[in-house]
């Protein structure tokens, strides 16, 4: 059995989105010819994986979400896994800039941080050692009720498939609620794993 991560540009629509499928291959060998004699693929995000699938078809277009893609560099990961739910990805260390929680509910906290580093603002550096998370991704503008759910719908789906999520969640938002419409707004909430394996 082989794993594999396949990631592309969607080019025919204007906002060119990001597919992403992981899964795997399971190759047959025939005893006495040693030549290949069947090809399986599986994706994780799916449980139909038949030939055509409308399941398949759905993961394709809820990854066709029009998102406004940051204008800022951000950090820098690997993807594992896809899942219909979250992501698992493992991140290189990295530098947050952050404020205080309850000004990110408007534009206040988001214009601080790119704002940074203004010395009139109110908010700290904080180094991040990287690691093996999973993500979950949301429109909309953040609440703190609606971070609240999605951290509870993020780590139930983890525990029924077997990983261990750690203590709390890190919300991680693109854009700036006073310039964006909620539909397009990409919001992330990251929960760091205890342990992670591809077997």
């Amino acid at each position: 059995m082989t794993r594999w991560t396949v990631t592309m540009r969607f080019i025919l629509l204007p906002w060119k989105p990001e597919l992403i499928f992981t899964g795997t291959s399971v190759v047959g060998i025939n005893p006495e010819t040693h030549k290949f004699c069947s090809h399986e693929d599986s994706w994780d995000s799916i449980n139909d994986n038949e030939y055509f699938s409308l399941e398949g078809v759905w993961d394709v277009i809820k990854q066709l979400w029009i998102y406004k893609s940051p204008d800022f560099d951000t950090p820098k990961f690997q993807i594992l896994k896809r899942t219909a739910t979250y992501e698992v990805r493992r991140y290189s260390p990295f530098t947050v800039v952050e404020t205080d929680g309850e000004k990110l509910a408007g534009s206040t906290g988001v214009n601080a941080v790119a704002s940074f580093p203004d010395p009139n603002q109110d908010i700290s550096l904080r180094r991040v050692e990287g690691g093996t998370a999973a993500v979950l991704k949301f429109s909309g503008k953040p609440t703190e009720d609606i971070v609240s759910e999605q951290e509870k719908t993020l780590k139930s789906s983890l525990i029924r498939d077997g990983l261990i999520p750690k203590t709390g969640c890190l919300l991680v938002r693109y854009n700036d609620p006073g310039r964006t419409w909620s539909f397009r707004m990409r919001n992330e909430v990251l929960v760091w794993l205890e342990e992670f394996s591809l077997d």
